[in-house]
């Protein structure tokens, strides 16, 4: 016992002392003296699985502590903390992103070769939706939305179940993996050198450029984004630069904050940086005949790391080895994470998933956030953990959306009706806050028409119309082009009128939607429009003709000259469209 003890010591030793040499400090305090006389910390491994094939990305933790991944079986696994497996399920298709745990424990991956699929806590598929090119990232937020990001720069919003709200097409495909900020801006790199920030109802709130595109992005307090030249910059929550170094000739793949919001970089030459919150180089490290393949990064500034010939090292805030720890495989540790309990997660091309206690097991890792995963995961939801305390009236306002639906799929008229009184008071009051999209969602849902209810009992026209004005006075832009498409069909004059008015209300038509529909609406050979709806149809293209790109003016304007010198419609309404032409000249 005492020879293998020896034996082992001494081997810790030499590892310091190499360490030692390869560790180039920035600042002359730090010296090979200090770095080898370090208390030594030792893994101690807990449980492994071997899945069949390597992992799409680091396992994530969900809030009440399941760890998720999925392989290249085809798998999505769910394993408790203590390694009893708690469910497996059938993807059918190669994962192609990280796993993302949601708030309400819900869990999304991408797959080949252009989905993203969403599994209930229970491990069952709830749905899946096609996008135009492969899957990037999935990044559920607080805000109520779970955004997707694909190869080709599209960046698109659902709601919880699935149901599209917003989507954009960047100008150049994407070089990073996407976060939320703490103010919950998702903020997305593409090739173009664009780092472009939306807020939850798809409104572009800053752009910066930068020579070249942004590889590796952290967010804090405050966003970090490391380059394809090893370029960091410091960016403000409106979007202008702070300040910018490049501490490494090489492209920086990994940003790890810690709760001082000091940085740890990972690059592609295998070498990790500390960085100062000012942007100054503390030290940098390459491990002896190796490199860095993966690393995480606890709240107290401890770096755990991974190394390309399968070994397990930890350095403390000031680059001091505390461990250099051999795995027991010569495969690459791919994949790094921290679990909430401080337990260490490795995995690797050997597909083996090992979980390591840190010393005696009784190491206090980082601590549990209320939303997002560890600081140490690259992966993991995405989402800012220092996210603001909107949170907090995001998840109640969730809860109320909850009991709202129940209320407005009732067969119960007056459940309806009070459902629709309370969304209206919210609005009012400006109450509707970070539950934008579930209330829209909800709205739309009514001003359908249904039929909804247990009973399929449709929804009544007055209700319908309260739902309409509602959703144009939420003024979200995406609306106007879902109701575009039924537009035409609707067989009510009530409900045309009501759907141009909010049309009007929103006045956005981006794709030109909106005045496609409203021109067949009115065209000769239909039905002669009513007095109500041919006003309603004048006020809606005069609005998105004033407010949105030449071509839509245009085709606007022409509709509101062709509607002018109809006879299908009343005196009133020539009048109203021939003034509404003159606007649009």
């Amino acid at each position: 016992m005492n020879q293998h003890f020896t034996s082992r010591r001494g081997r810790v030793v030499t590892a310091l002392l190499l360490w030692a040499l390869l560790l180039l400090p920035a600042s002359p305090q730090m010296t090979a003296q200090e770095s080898s006389g370090a208390d030594p910390m030792v893994f101690l491994p807990l449980w492994t699985h071997v899945p069949s094939g390597r992992l799409s990305g680091p396992p994530v933790w969900t809030r009440d502590g399941r760890m998720l991944f999925a392989g290249e079986d085809r798998r999505l696994y769910a394993f408790s903390g203590t390694g009893g497996r708690l469910w497996r399920t059938d993807l059918e298709r190669l994962p192609a992103t990280t796993v993302a745990a949601g708030r309400d424990g819900s869990s999304y991956v991408g797959l080949s070769p252009n989905l993203i699929a969403a599994i209930t806590p229970a491990g069952r598929i709830r749905w899946s939706v096609a996008g135009p090119d492969a899957p990037v990232a999935i990044i559920p937020s607080p805000d109520g939305v779970v955004y997707g990001v694909w190869r080709n720069g599209a960046v698109t919003a659902r709601t919880v179940r699935g149901a599209a709200v917003w989507t954009v097409q960047m100008a150049a495909p994407v070089t990073a993996t996407p976060v939320v900020t703490a103010h919950g801006l998702l903020v997305v790199a593409t090739g173009d050198g664009a780092l472009t920030a939306f807020d939850v109802v798809g409104t572009r709130r800053w752009l910066q450029r930068f020579p070249v595109p942004v590889t590796a992005l952290a967010s804090g307090e405050r966003l970090i984004a490391g380059d394809r030249a090893g370029g960091l910059h410091h960016i403000s929550a409106t979007g202008s630069v702070l300040w910018s170094r490049r501490p490494s000739e090489s492209a920086i793949r990994d940003v790890l904050l810690d709760a001082n919001e000091a940085s740890v970089l990972r690059t592609d030459d295998g070498t990790i940086l500390a960085i100062s919150p000012t942007g100054t180089t503390r030290w940098r490290a390459r491990p002896p005949g190796t490199r860095i393949t993966a690393a995480a990064l606890t709240d107290e500034g401890v770096i755990y790391a991974g190394t390309s010939d399968g070994r397990l090292i930890a350095l403390n805030r000031d680059g001091r080895l505390l461990a250099d720890h051999p795995t027991g495989r010569s495969a690459a540790v791919q994949h790094v994470g921290i679990t909430r309990g401080g337990r260490v997660v490795t995995a690797g091309d050997d597909w083996v998933l090992a979980v390591w206690c840190v010393s005696s097991c009784a190491q206090v890792g980082p601590r549990a956030a209320l939303w997002g995963h560890p600081r140490g995961g690259p992966g993991g939801t995405g989402v800012s953990p220092l996210y603001l305390g909107r949170s907090v009236e995001a998840y109640r306002d969730i809860l109320d959306f909850i009991f709202l639906e129940q209320a407005a799929s009732s067969d119960s008229v007056e459940s309806q009706r009070r459902a629709l009184a309370d969304i209206e008071t919210r609005v009012a009051e400006g109450r509707v806050g970070t539950a934008h999209v579930y209330v829209v969602e909800l709205l739309v849902s009514i001003a359908m028409g249904g039929p909804v209810g247990r009973g399929r009992t449709p929804v009544a026209p007055s209700e319908r119309e309260r739902a309409m004005a509602l959703l144009g006075e939420l003024g979200d832009h995406t609306v106007s082009a879902r109701f575009a498409r039924i537009l035409p069909a609707e067989p009510s004059p009530l409900m045309q009128s009501a759907i141009l008015s909010m049309m009007a209300e929103i006045e956005s038509d981006p794709d030109g939607d909106v005045v496609t529909a409203v021109s067949a609406l009115v065209q000769p050979e239909r039905t002669a429009l009513t007095p109500g709806v041919g006003l309603a149809a004048v006020g809606a293209l005069t609005s998105v003709g004033r407010y949105n790109r030449a071509e839509v003016r245009i085709a606007a304007r022409e509709t509101l000259i062709r509607m002018s010198s109809s006879e299908q419609v009343s005196p009133g309404v020539r009048a109203a469209a021939a003034h509404g032409a003159r606007t649009l000249e």
